[in-house]
């Protein structure tokens, strides 16, 4: 649309091995790691920047804001938020520093009274031959794995063919699996959960399936 856009990458676990290791094994200091983090993401920034558009922003925590706000006094912040407040609760933070706030969420919108933006999508023709019933393509979170447990039921009980792919970081996995022993962690073999996110054109080949 002509903007020059400057992106701060807010998932650096997955991105920073340093990082991914701080997140699982050295919590207290998470907070003062990613602070750091977006110090130095910032302070490469121009001045000149007309607004501010966060999507999701989890880790952005109050040092971060007040970093924003010393640098960029009176730029208006926007969000939308493609997880529920569930997923990421830190939503309701954020929404208090931004001028407009769009949420994909259609209960969110009415309990927080945030602007109803629908999902985007990415419009692929992709293959036409009907090979799948059903799939699901997600993370690993909140209740998907019970959610899952049930469809590859249903599917086996009605002869359904499927595609069920969810995604975890392998650390995070195993951390809450073997050592915290977390209730939706458990329940499904190591091998029907993946490491590795699918790309879009493999996705696109699936929902074309």
């Amino acid at each position: 649309e002509g903007a020059k856009v400057y992106m701060i990458y807010e998932n650096i676990d997955r991105i920073y091995f340093f990082y991914r290791l701080i997140y699982v094994y050295l919590k207290p200091i998470k907070n003062k790691a990613i602070a750091q983090y977006y110090k130095r993401k910032i302070g490469k920034l121009p001045q000149d920047i007309d607004c501010i558009f966060i999507i999701r922003g989890s880790t952005l925590i109050k040092q971060v804001f007040e970093l924003i706000k010393n640098k960029y006094s009176g730029v208006p912040l926007y969000q939308y938020q493609w997880d529920s407040v569930e997923s990421n609760p830190n939503a309701i933070n954020i929404a208090q520093v931004c001028e407009r706030n769009f949420t994909f969420d259609f209960a969110d919108s009415d309990t927080y009274q945030w602007r109803y933006r629908p999902l985007f999508f990415c419009e692929d023709k992709g293959m036409k031959n009907r090979e799948i019933d059903i799939s699901f393509i997600g993370t690993l979170h909140t209740k998907r794995l019970q959610v899952v447990k049930r469809l590859m039921e249903f599917c086996e009980e009605n002869q359904y063919t499927n595609f069920l792919y969810l995604y975890c970081n392998k650390l995070i996995y195993l951390k809450k699996k073997y050592i915290e022993h977390d209730d939706k962690y458990q329940g499904l073999s190591d091998g029907n959960v993946k490491f590795k996110s699918l790309s879009l054109e493999e996705t696109n080949i699936i929902y074309g399936k």
